[in-house]
């Protein structure tokens, strides 16, 4: 009793900053406890866990500094944002800068596709710091490491593409020898070798960026177009630093699709964990899109990570003005912003082992049919059912089963209705608890009735679903999962994190959205599960964020086009605003609108380039008659 007292109170103390100075035998035990901890508190802290239930607490890594802003370690969640401005056009950068610094950006990105663009970064940023603007920013290249070193001379941060920095993108189907392979890995080493030595001179850090759509032919070749195929594709990188003794990184994992970033973040935490590595992560979902569907997919992949306790710096990357994508990242890091002191039933996950069998093996590979996950709409007992609800999805009537059979005698919904009587209501604690074993006999026999969990960010531990699934024979068909969904934050930001940390993992049978708006929460119901590539009811978007490198209107062009082809249900169009973005970006589309020149796009069928040049004011009359040539456009 006293030992565990003891690892009690040194475990709460280690999470009070400058403890060590009052309690000396603290600074031992901190040195201790960082070794041992990674995806959740070691087996140093388990004893702590049992007695108190799981903290919440973040994947811990190194501190990383872009001039005076630390990311990373114990600094808080930053953000980002990325200009649209032409980088040239010294002015509109400015004021575009100070927007989003003036509305809460912490870090501005801004692109440098070539020396001139590199060079006037030192403009931007002399009068960025004339009129009293000191954030950071950072300077994005693609294809050129020249171009890289000059945007070092001017900028905190320098983000590189390990797809493209060195390799020369062709599509292009590669056997390597082993001697072949390294020689391409030993060339990594010194291609970065005069980046890297600068960046020690200056003091600067540099963002490893891998993007799912512009893997070298090197990775794509060994490794296809797969999670791990991003993660190896940052960890050559990560090694060639190492190896040049750098270690002022940032890293990322990004793809337009959120189950393959979420995948491949986890993916390269095991790395980072195998190979003792601790470097800050970026979050962020590519291409998200526009509006409460760009919301959606960007809550989904970034925070359903947030909820891992991964992630120290993030983008919600928009088809919109840059300074819109500031409150959506404000709101996607508020449950997690004061992460040292969220009351303690705010868990973390499981138990190290427990963690790395469920939910990276189990878990890992299951596959979603059309219809895995049902949607439950809650209607009111007087309210007609929502004009387009499914076949197989149901309606939720609060009441017994005497007020079910009412109300399907007054409406006749062609769906299945449920009410209370249908419900086993799951009691969160026997989950949240890691002293409570979960077993099959900890809760009653479902039957013909459906386990109801309710789950929330500020209370609800995510692996509970997990380790309830894993336990208990079945219950995975049986599992309905209830999500508040009252407000506009509920919504976008909060309903699709929970759902992204789950339903990709774990079959739920059903997701009800609980909500006063049976109407509005179908809809929303609809677009998390489309987010997630779980069940497709709609075409599919995929739309860069405007930046400097844009060839035309990107928001207004991307409107445009979803209004005459949102209908084409399970079609995925890419709307690309250069070709740096597409064709490699939008690998996962069908079909895509790339800006060529300005004026001028580029139509490609998959990654096949079929129209070129086609002049703007034609091009979306051409990519539907590109569509009905392949048979999948109808009015």
């Amino acid at each position: 009793m006293v030992k565990s007292f003891f690892w009690a109170i040194t475990g709460h103390l280690l999470l009070i900053p400058g403890s060590s100075a009052v309690f000396p035998w603290i600074s031992f035990m901190e040195k201790y406890f960082n070794r041992l901890q990674h995806f959740c508190l070691s087996i140093f802290i388990k004893k702590i866990m049992n007695m108190t239930n799981l903290l919440y607490t973040r994947f811990p890594t190194r501190e990383v500094r872009a001039g005076s802003l630390g990311i990373g370690g114990k600094n808080p969640i930053r953000i980002q944002s990325m200009l649209t401005a032409n980088t040239l056009d010294t002015l509109a950068c400015v004021k575009e800068a100070k927007e989003l610094f003036d509305a809460g950006c912490e870090l501005v990105r801004l692109t440098a596709q070539g020396p001139a663009e590199a060079q006037n970064l030192k403009n931007i940023k002399e009068m960025l710091l004339a009129d009293g603007y000191t954030g950071p920013l950072s300077a994005d290249i693609h294809f050129s490491p020249r171009t890289a070193l000059i945007a070092l001379e001017h900028v905190e941060k320098v983000r590189i593409n390990p797809g493209n920095y060195i390799d020369k993108k062709n599509f292009k189907f590669i056997e390597y020898t082993e001697a072949q392979y390294q020689n391409e890995l030993n060339e990594i080493v010194e291609a970065l070798r005069p980046l890297v030595n600068r960046a020690k001179e200056l003091g600067r850090c540099l963002r490893i960026g891998t993007n799912h759509g512009s893997l070298s032919d090197r990775i794509m070749s060994r490794y296809g177009d797969t999670p791990e195929g991003m993660v190896e594709s940052a960890m050559e990188f990560l090694r060639a630093c190492e190896y040049l003794d750098f270690k002022d990184i940032v890293v990322s994992m990004k793809s337009s699709n959120p189950v393959v970033m979420i995948r491949a973040t986890r993916l390269l935490v095991e790395n980072f964990i195998a190979e003792q590595m601790s470097y800050p992560l970026h979050l962020g979902v590519t291409e998200a899109g526009e509006g409460i569907e760009g919301r959606i997919k960007s809550a989904a992949g970034i925070g359903a990570l947030l909820e891992d306790g991964l992630g120290d710096t993030i983008r919600v990357s928009l088809t919109e003005k840059s300074v819109k994508e500031i409150p959506a990242a404000r709101a996607l890091i508020a449950p997690y912003e004061d992460f040292h002191s969220l009351p303690l039933h705010h868990p973390f996950r499981e138990q190290l082992k427990e963690r790395e069998t469920i939910y990276f093996n189990k878990f890992r590979n299951v596959k979603h049919s059309l219809y895995d996950t049902s949607i439950i709409v809650k209607v009111d007992p007087e309210e007609k059912p929502p004009a387009t609800i499914h076949v197989k999805d149901y309606l939720y009537i609060q009441g017994n089963t005497s007020a079910k059979e009412s109300y399907i005698l007054r409406f006749h919904p062609e769906c299945r209705v449920l009410c209370d009587d249908d419900f086993i209501i799951l009691d969160n604690k026997n989950l949240l608890d890691a002293s409570l074993p979960v077993s099959e006999h900890s809760f009653p026999a479902a039957n013909d009735k459906f386990y109801l969990v309710s789950a929330n960010i500020s209370g609800m531990n995510l692996t509970g679903l997990h380790r309830l699934a894993s336990t208990i024979p079945g219950t995975e068909n049986k599992l309905v999962l209830r999500i508040p969904c009252h407000t506009e934050e509920d919504a976008c930001y909060l309903s699709p994190a929970i759902c992204a940390g789950l339903l990709p993992d774990l079959a739920c049978s059903a997701l009800l959205l609980d909500s006063r708006n049976a109407e509005h929460s179908y809809s929303i119901a609809l677009t998390i599960l489309q987010a997630l590539r779980i069940r497709i009811t709609k075409a599919d978007f995929i739309s860069c964020p405007s930046c400097g490198r844009t060839e035309f209107d990107l928001e207004e062009t991307t409107a445009k086009i979803k209004a005459r082809l949102h209908h084409l249900k399970g079609i995925k169009i890419a709307v690309m605003g250069c070709i740096v973005n597409g064709p490699g970006e939008m690998a996962d589309a069908d079909f895509g609108y790339v800006g060529a020149s300005h004026g001028k796009i580029h139509l490609y069928k998959g990654m096949e380039l079929v129209k070129k040049n086609i002049p703007s004011e034609h091009a979306l009359d051409e990519l539907i008659s590109l569509m009905k040539e392949a048979g999948v456009y109808h009015e």
